[in-house]
C-alpha cells in the first residue's frame, strides 16, 4: 500500500479508532498520544498492508498494542474496567467494518455482471477458484502473459467500478 492512501484511511477512521483507543486508555490525553503513535507507525510501516481491506485490522491491531504499552507505562492511571469497554468498542468496529465489506462485496457483485463471459471465466478461474496464471494460460490456450495483462486491466475496470458505485449510492458521484 502506498503511503499517501494509508494516511488517507487512516485520517477516515479517525474517529472511531480514536473511541477504540480511548475505551482502552480511558483518558483523552492519553489516547490522542496513542492515536499519534499509531499514525507514525502506520505511515513508517504502511507496505506492510497488502490492500485496503487489510487495513481495518492491521491498524486495529497497532491501535491496541500501542494502547497497551501506554496503559503499561502509566500503569496506576488505568480506569476500572477498561479492557471490558475494548472489547466492546473492538466488536463495534468489527460490525462496523463487515458493513462496509457487505456494502462494497455486493458493488463488486455488481460489476462482476457488467464483464463479459469471457472476462468473468478469468476471474472465476483466477480468483473464485484460485487457480495460478499458469495454469489458466495453458487451460485456456493463451500465452501467460496475456492472461497477467488481461488479469490486471480486469482488476482495475473493477476496482474503478465499484468505487464508482460506491460514490453513486453515498451521493458523491455522478
Amino acid at each position: 500500500m502506498e503511503r499517501d492512501q494509508a494516511a488517507e484511511l487512516f485520517e477516515a477512521r479517525r474517529a472511531p479508532l480514536l473511541f477504540y483507543i480511548r475505551a482502552i486508555v480511558g483518558s483523552l490525553h492519553g489516547c490522542e498520544d496513542v492515536l499519534q503513535e499509531a499514525a507514525m507507525i502506520c505511515l513508517r510501516k504502511h507496505a506492510e498492508v497488502p490492500d485496503e481491506a487489510a487495513f481495518e485490522g492491521w491498524i486495529r491491531r497497532i491501535c491496541r498494542f500501542e494502547a497497551l504499552k501506554h496503559l503499561e507505562r502509566h500503569r496506576r492511571e488505568r480506569p476500572a474496567g477498561s479492557e471490558r469497554l475494548a472489547q466492546l468498542a473492538e466488536r463495534e468496529l468489527t460490525e462496523a467494518a463487515d458493513e462496509v465489506a457487505d456494502h462494497r462485496l455486493d458493488a463488486l457483485r455488481a460489476c462482476l455482471g457488467r464483464l463479459s463471459p469471457g472476462a468473468r471465466q478469468l476471474v472465476q478461474l483466477r480468483y473464485g477458484d484460485g487457480h495460478p496464471g499458469e495454469e489458466i494460460a495453458r487451460r485456456l490456450g493463451r500465452p501467460l502473459n496475456t492472461v497477467y495483462v488481461t488479469l490486471c486491466r480486469l482488476h482495475k475496470t473493477l476496482a474503478d467500478c465499484v468505487r464508482q458505485r460506491l460514490a453513486r449510492e453515498d451521493g458523491h458521484g455522478a
